[in-house]
């Protein structure tokens, strides 16, 4: 599902590989040329564990980096059931993408990557909260990096929350089992009669007031 600065990506059963339901990952994109350089800069002053790499698009010997990322590693990588990344699409991606929209290799926002396929005649604009269950040394790890990389994060008991740009992320431990437990969306336009729709006995997706829609999957 793909909104103008965001997007979310629901796997079925066992299409990832290595993973099982109620795993998640958080994917957040750096938009200034450099970005991604100047964070392991700082992650390095501040003694951080971290990784830092290149994925690249292609095929070998050809293939060029897409997105450079960062991800905290070693005493402070995250479970299998959790991931936290940080990306800055590649100046190659961005000089591939100028011969479509002409626009300059500087230019490095996620808009320009993902919002060629929003469709502004449909009704999610973006996502701007989840909630996530996960286990608990995830989240003081989360915590930790983000902290790291200059982004605020609250803690509330066993609770946490991260404050990105336009985005918030709620950790809770998974006591009634871990995975998504709440989506919040910004919407194109408002939905008359603000409804509700119900998938299964524990999903309910809730339109309004306004241009507004929280989906939760732990309603009664």
């Amino acid at each position: 599902m793909y909104g103008k600065h965001t997007y979310l990506q629901l796997l079925g059963p066992h299409e990832a590989a290595g993973t099982v339901a109620g795993d998640a990952a958080v994917v957040m994109a750096i938009e200034q040329p450099g970005g991604v350089n100047a964070l392991v800069i700082r992650l390095r002053k501040l003694h951080a564990i971290f990784d830092a790499g290149e994925q690249l698009q292609g095929v070998q010997p050809t293939a060029v980096p897409a997105v450079q990322w960062v991800m905290p590693t070693g005493a402070d990588s995250l479970s299998s059931h959790f991931q936290l990344s940080v990306i800055e699409f590649s100046n190659e991606a961005a000089m591939a993408r100028g011969k479509i929209d002409s626009l300059s290799s500087d230019n490095r926002t996620s808009t320009r990557f993902i919002g060629t396929r929003f469709r502004p005649d449909r009704l999610m604009r973006d996502v701007n909260g989840a909630t996530l269950a996960i286990p608990a040394a995830d989240i003081a790890i989360a915590v930790r990096f983000a902290r790291n990389t200059g982004v605020r994060a609250v803690v509330e008991g066993e609770q946490a929350i991260i404050y990105f740009d336009n985005f918030t992320l709620r950790l809770t431990p998974p006591w009634r089992g871990a995975g998504v437990k709440q989506l919040e969306f910004v919407l194109t336009h408002d939905v008359p009669a603000n409804p509700v729709y119900r998938f299964g006995p524990h999903s309910r997706l809730r339109f309004g007031p306004a241009a507004v829609a929280t989906w939760d999957f732990e309603s009664q």
